[in-house]
């Protein structure tokens, strides 16, 4: 199956989804535990809610009630996915006011790997392989948890096809604070999810690394010099839209 993928107005990459007549566009995020959608959406495509709620931390800091659901068929092209869970928030959590942006679902890491296999092309292609493809390099992905996981010169970096740029985490700050301090320019990045957005303190840097042989540069990424997330101690960085698309 090869579906051409839509570029949203913050340029993440994103997949029609039917449900019956019923259709929406949804970002492909490698880097969602969980696929989610918000209320609007689940009662348009008549999902089961189950009883209770979940309070789910935000990268605000904030917490916000959501409860899960089942979508009993959901397709994409010719592909067939049944009872789909997702984690469903108000439409508000969801919508970014200040940019005119509200995000209507999102398709999360148990959606992807039940594809088994998937490709993506600099044209902007998603491609599910009806046989698996052959590939003699060095495997260099793991799992933590939910989240994919790449080692580049010797370092762990999160692979997230829903962060709109890569970015290097505090771990990175901190092993280099010396030369980042004196050398690069301070600056602040806005990251936003669920709940909102909020504002981080941050340096830039233009960063040179190896994909399989292949020498990539990603120009001005943002390091984080905050470790308010857990995630953000573990690993040196993500790797977003900006890496994926070259």
């Amino acid at each position: 199956q090869r579906i051409k993928m839509t570029k949203d107005k913050v340029g993440l990459n994103n997949l029609s989804v039917k449900m019956k007549e019923d259709s929406a566009h949804f970002i492909f995020d490698t880097g969602a535990n969980l696929s989610t959608t918000v209320r609007s959406v689940a009662k348009r495509f008549k999902m089961k809610m189950l009883e209770g709620e979940i309070e789910v931390g935000t990268i605000t800091g904030k917490t916000v009630n959501a409860q899960l659901a089942v979508c009993k068929e959901l397709k994409m092209g010719n592909i067939v996915l049944n009872n789909v869970i997702f984690l469903v928030f108000e439409d508000a959590d969801l919508a970014f006011a200040e940019i005119d942006y509200q995000i209507y679902g999102i398709l999360g890491y148990p959606v992807i790997e039940a594809f088994k296999e998937i490709q993506i092309t600099k044209d902007g292609h998603f491609i599910v392989p009806e046989i698996e493809t052959k590939y003699d390099g060095e495997s260099n992905l793991a799992l933590d948890n939910l989240q994919p996981i790449v080692r580049l010169d010797g370092r762990h970096f999160s692979l997230d096809t829903g962060a709109t740029n890569s970015m290097l985490y505090y771990k990175y700050f901190e092993e280099n604070k010396k030369f980042i301090e004196k050398y690069l320019e301070k600056s602040t990045v806005q990251l936003g999810g669920a709940g909102g957005a909020t504002v981080f303190e941050s340096y830039k840097i233009d960063f040179p690394m190896e994909v399989d042989g292949k020498s990539i540069f990603l120009k001005k990424i943002d390091i984080l010099t905050a470790d308010k997330d857990e995630k953000w101690k573990q690993l040196y960085g993500n790797l977003g839209q900006d890496l994926i698309s070259q």
